[in-house]
């Protein structure tokens, strides 16, 4: 066979395994074998023994050969690979067949068998040539092999540390492989091992990721896919990726869709017809992903509360709803934000927000969170305090800079961070004045026109509230009572309702609230001459130190406005503090005689100690 060259230059065009059959697997190998001598002849049936290394493969038959001057012989051959049993075979088996689906061209050895030109009748000196033939066969597949040929993570678990910010923990519980094998044999995957792949980001090798096992959870050979889970595995980033890799955590948390390729192989073991094999198989796919879309999506903040205060800051603890719709869990440790929100048309800085430990995962996660309320401005201080205890929702804006996290690979992630939210003040609003007590002298009502009183205010917060002034104006129907001015401070206990200590109110003087008094406010609210509650209306302006008495705790202003405080009123009748001049034609009327005539008297008393007041007011009665 000297002119064929020892079939030396022999060509694969086709390599497939098409059935099993109780001894092993069909084979159909297409090969290509250049004639340059210009002899022809039949060859008819040629037997050939397969091998590789030292295992012995099985044996193959061409049909039908002819031999043509100067033109490619073609080989059609078909035959049968053995099961393979020892150790050694099955190894060589595996060797073959995984370089086989890595493109990696496998010299196997085809030795003759016999030759039958007419297909029954040997040729001696034909066979003798064939027999003392052994020809090289580069097993190797015509066009490259994409075996897996999509991957499908449904989750993905980030951990990243301080001490270790490019070298992330990463894991899966549910990676699915779409594969293709170029065999028609019935393959059962039952085990991966020793799986490197290398994450590429934007044509940027991002980092090898190895894992030793990976657990297989459920297949579906008949349909060729795969599913297994990817163990908590180191993901070092490469030297010269740092950037590449900042800009795909970017990516993630940002963006709702993105993605990556990965490249490598996996270790397998598969239960086939020719044995027990282990296969290299290798792979390269891109994976697209979706993203947190931190720049679309609104955190929910709920159950807002006041929980202490220095003199630096109120602390608020908040729960953070996170919907992630994406398949990414994060594990990113302590990050500080910064808050900004809206108040009366207002925006400005509000203060912290502490997350201890970042760490959210497919779904609504909530996270617990600290917030370190510092304002720098007085006056949006004190409008968004106000506006907190009475239950109104602020828009807001979350923030963060190179210095919210200690781990180097996320500063550049936090830097772009900005979530809008809302917040919620206390809901539902509390109504921090319970209610109000004075038992003044009708002397005082209607002399000096101070009236004294206390009133129970209400801590609604989870720490504690010391009240140190209060300014409020009192108001009944519309009508202006009168106004308070106090510097004396008490303290509030979490959760308590404590009277303040006794307030001034200041009515107001002259003839005309006098009137009001006896002729209208009296005459509505007749029980006050026994005892009786009358609901006020309140503006205030209330001093506030949060978390302590001044000097410990936060100082603030709240404006606050409250409507129908109940608030007890009783009347005494003695004159103490009275007028310098009385009217003495009317008997002053006891506890028991009607409101009427206690309103007359009381009438009749204001006209004679304002006499000038009294001339104009009967003029325009027409008196």
């Amino acid at each position: 066979m000297n002119g064929l060259s020892n079939f030396s230059n022999l060509k694969i065009l086709k390599f497939d395994l098409p059935s099993d059959v109780a001894e092993g697997a069909r084979v159909a190998i297409t090969a290509s074998i250049a004639n340059p001598s210009p002899i022809g002849m039949p060859l008819g049936t040629i037997t050939l023994d397969m091998n590789f290394q030292s295992t012995y493969l099985g044996r193959v038959v061409a049909k039908n050969v002819k031999l043509v001057g100067g033109e490619n012989m073609i080989l059609s051959l078909e035959g049968t690979l053995l099961k393979q049993s020892s150790p050694v075979g099955l190894a060589d088996l595996s060797l073959l067949m995984s370089n086989y689906l890595g493109g990696i061209p496998t010299p196997a050895t085809a030795k003759g068998v016999s030759v039958l030109p007419d297909g029954v009748n040997a040729v001696s000196w034909l066979t003798g040539a064939i027999q003392a033939t052994t020809m090289t066969v580069p097993l190797v597949s015509p066009e490259p092999l994409n075996v897996i040929q999509g991957l499908n993570i449904a989750d993905m678990g980030l951990v990243i540390r301080p001490d270790a910010p490019w070298t992330p923990t990463a894991s899966s519980d549910a990676v699915r492989a779409d594969f293709k094998l170029p065999f028609n044999i019935s393959i059962n995957i039952t085990e991966l091992a020793n799986a490197t792949m290398t994450l590429i980001y934007k044509g940027t090798p991002l980092a090898d990721l190895t894992a030793a096992v990976w657990n297989k959870t459920t297949s579906d050979m008949a349909n060729n896919k795969i599913v297994f889970t990817l163990p908590s595995s180191p993901l070092p980033v490469k030297d010269d990726a740092h950037e590449a890799f900042q800009s795909f955590l970017t990516d993630v948390l940002q963006n709702t869709d993105t993605g990556f390729d990965v490249k490598g192989s996996v270790d397998s073991v598969a239960t086939t017809p020719l044995g027990v094999v282990r296969l290299k198989v290798p792979f390269m796919s891109t994976v697209a992903l979706k993203g947190i879309g931190f720049a679309s999506i609104s955190p929910t903040i709920t159950n807002v509360t006041v929980i202490g205060g220095t003199t630096e800051y109120v602390l608020l603890a908040a729960n953070v709803g996170i919907n992630n719709p994406s398949i990414f869990s994060v594990d990113a440790g302590p990050v500080n934000l910064k808050i900004s929100g809206t108040v009366e048309g207002t925006t400005d800085f509000m203060g912290d927000v502490i997350l201890p430990n970042l760490r959210f995962s497919p779904g609504l996660t909530t996270i617990m969170a600290q917030v370190r309320f510092r304002p720098t401005n007085p006056t949006f201080r004190d409008a968004f305090f106000s506006h907190f205890v009475a239950g109104a929702t602020f828009d807001c804006v979350i923030t963060g800079d190179e210095t919210s996290t200690d781990i180097v690979s996320l500063q550049a992630v936090t830097k772009v961070l900005s979530l809008k939210t809302k917040v919620p003040g206390i809901i539902p609003a509390p109504r921090l004045i319970v209610s109000g007590n004075g038992v003044p002298t009708l002397g005082s009502v209607l002399g000096n026109r101070q009236i004294p009183l206390t009133v129970s205010v209400m801590n609604p917060l989870q720490t504690t509230l010391e009240i140190s002034d209060i300014q409020a104006d009192v108001y009944w129907k519309a009508n202006y009572f009168g106004g308070i001015q106090s510097q004396q401070a008490f303290s509030i206990a979490v959760g308590a309702t404590v009277p303040s200590p006794q307030l001034t109110l200041q009515a107001p003087s002259g003839f005309q609230f006098g009137m009001f008094m006896a002729t209208t406010f009296l005459v509505a609210n007749p029980g006050v001459i026994t005892g009786a509650i009358v609901p006020v209306d309140m503006t205030s302006s209330i001093g506030v130190s949060v978390g302590g008495p001044a000097g410990v705790g936060y100082k603030a202003k709240i404006s606050y406005n409250q409507t129908a405080v109940p608030a007890f009123l009783k009347l005494d009748l003695s004159p103490a503090g009275w007028f310098s001049k009385r009217a003495d034609e009317i008997e002053a009327p006891t506890i028991d005689s009607d409101i009427m005539q206690h309103s007359q008297w009381l009438k009749h008393e204001l006209l004679a100690a304002y006499p000038k007041e009294a001339k104009k007011y009967l003029y325009e009665l027409g008196a």
